[in-house]
């Protein structure tokens, strides 16, 4: 399957921090989404997916390939730190992944760097996740929430996930029992806030992470140290995360959360200054 895009393939699914399962091995793009291996290849006008699932209409949503990226041009021409965010980050799109594909892998990002949440990320998929293989090279999937809950938390603590052991076991317990993970789609985002922050080791960042990444719910921003240094130049008198979410909700209303993956990652790479080095 072919599909034209100029989604950039590796700025989307690897360099900006809202997958952490995907890596490139020099010649395509290898990891898994919704329980599907796929292997994606790189063209002159878009890429090739290799996959058991070969519905197009999964990998377009996928790669949110029906959002207008354009039209937030203007917006960002307006503000120059959004302009030379957009400008350096042409390409980039916000994943619509499986929420379940969103929830460990953001417990598992609360107080951790990026390459260490990829160490961690794909250690718990190799060590839970159900092995598959395409085209020679085998891809460990995510545990499903049964996997999960039923690992003992000393092998997640074996694996480095630390305190958040505990919180992914109780989590994953939660899912199985009966949390709908699917009705945080459909509720307003309000809502759905309120009712992920019941999970164990979800708390308003990873709250709005698996809203915005896992749930298509654009008004969420999540703020953790790079958005705090980057907002506090637009909004110094926001003197909190959560002042500064609100800020920039009304500010941006549903292109909140696009912008903030713009901003984010241009923050953290340091396309844009926050004063600050790399934690």
């Amino acid at each position: 399957m072919y599909i034209k895009s100029d989604v950039d393939l590796d700025l989307t699914l690897v360099r900006s921090a809202q997958a952490f399962q995907w890596y490139f091995d020099g010649r395509e793009y290898v990891g898994h989404a919704g329980g599907y291996e796929a292997l994606i290849i790189p063209g002159d006008d878009g890429f090739e997916i290799i996959s058991p699932c070969t519905d197009e209409a999964f990998w377009r949503d996928y790669f949110d390939l029906g959002r207008d990226y354009a039209a937030l041009k203007p917006i960002c021409d307006a503000d120059p730190y959004l302009k030379q965010s957009y400008d350096a980050l042409h390409g980039l799109h916000v994943l619509n992944q499986p929420v379940w594909d969103t929830l460990p892998s953001f417990i598992i990002s609360a107080n951790n760097n990026v390459a260490r949440i990829r160490v961690l990320v794909k250690k718990l998929c190799d060590e839970l996740g159900e092995r598959r293989e395409l085209n020679g090279i085998q891809i460990h999937l995510f545990p499903t929430p049964e996997a999960l809950a039923a690992a003992p938390v000393e092998t997640l603590r074996a694996m480095g996930m630390g305190y958040r052991a505990p919180y992914l076991i109780e989590s994953a317990q939660a899912v199985v029992d009966g949390f709908d993970l699917n009705e945080l789609r459909t509720l307003p985002y309000e809502q759905a806030h309120k009712k992920i922050l019941q999970l164990k080791g979800v708390g308003p960042k990873v709250a709005d992470c698996v809203l915005l990444f896992g749930c298509r719910h654009s008004l969420a921003f999540p703020v953790d140290v790079w958005m705090e240094r980057a907002m506090q130049k637009y909004m110094p008198g926001c003197t909190n995360r959560a002042e500064l979410k609100r800020c920039a909700q009304r500010q941006w209303g549903e292109d909140a959360g696009i912008l903030q993956q713009y901003l984010f990652h241009a923050a953290r790479t340091g396309i844009i200054s926050t004063g600050e080095d790399e934690e």
